[in-house]
């Protein structure tokens, strides 16, 4: 019966439409429709108003282009007319080679075979056809100081005169250098490795602590 409308969700639309018998039954449906139709206007206002907000970006509002969803394809530059890569008259850039004298180490790269694919025997030349430099930092390597203290007893009233560091010299066995190097690794590792990290710094600061 139509006197109790159902919702939307609960009508059968493969059925003929229903048909009101009553006045009574023709009002119900009447508040029912009335009703549905100031929903539908809600959804399309709400609608408008999410495509309205997709189509805004960097072009036409004052959002940066960061912020453009992928919706928004990217803007390119205007072509220039050029071609790509390096222009008529611009003077190439590239890594000067560090001369010899400046060098500390020098290996000398040579084919280990001894003859071609048709057995003849290879020239050995004496001078390089190319050079290749790697330039890197040398290895860090600790440096350990070891503070030799000599106590003393007196040999006539048995006094004890204890040697002393250095002013400066930490009580740890980690000095400043170290510890700093250590806490910032710490900071700059992800959280992972920070832990583990931490957990050695920590068993290294206990060793410092009790010297």
């Amino acid at each position: 019966m139509w006197f109790d409308v159902p919702m939307v969700a609960e009508l059968d639309f493969t059925q003929p439409p229903p048909q009101a018998q009553t006045l009574a039954e023709a009002q119900a449906l009447i508040e029912r429709l009335w009703e549905l139709a100031r929903r539908v206007k809600e959804v399309e206002a709400r609608v408008a108003g999410l495509e309205e907000r997709l189509s805004l970006g960097s072009r036409n509002s004052s959002q940066p282009p960061s912020q453009d969803g992928p919706q928004v394809p990217a803007q390119k530059p205007p072509p220039t007319g050029r071609p790509r890569g390096g222009q008529p008259g611009h003077r190439g850039q590239r890594r000067e080679v560090v001369p010899p004298e400046a060098v500390d180490a020098v290996i000398a790269c040579r084919v280990p075979a001894t003859h071609c694919a048709w057995g003849h025997r290879l020239p050995q030349p004496e001078r390089p056809s190319r050079r290749h430099q790697v330039i890197d930092l040398p290895a860090i390597r600790p440096l350990v100081s070891d503070y030799r203290l000599f106590d003393i007893h007196c040999p006539v009233c048995g006094t004890y005169h204890a040697a002393s560091l250095p002013r400066g010299v930490p009580r740890g066995m980690l000095g400043p250098r170290r510890l700093a190097e250590m806490g910032v690794a710490e900071r700059s590792l992800s959280p992972e490795r920070a832990q583990a990290a931490g957990v050695a710094g920590g068993a290294l600061r206990g060793e410092a602590e009790r010297g």
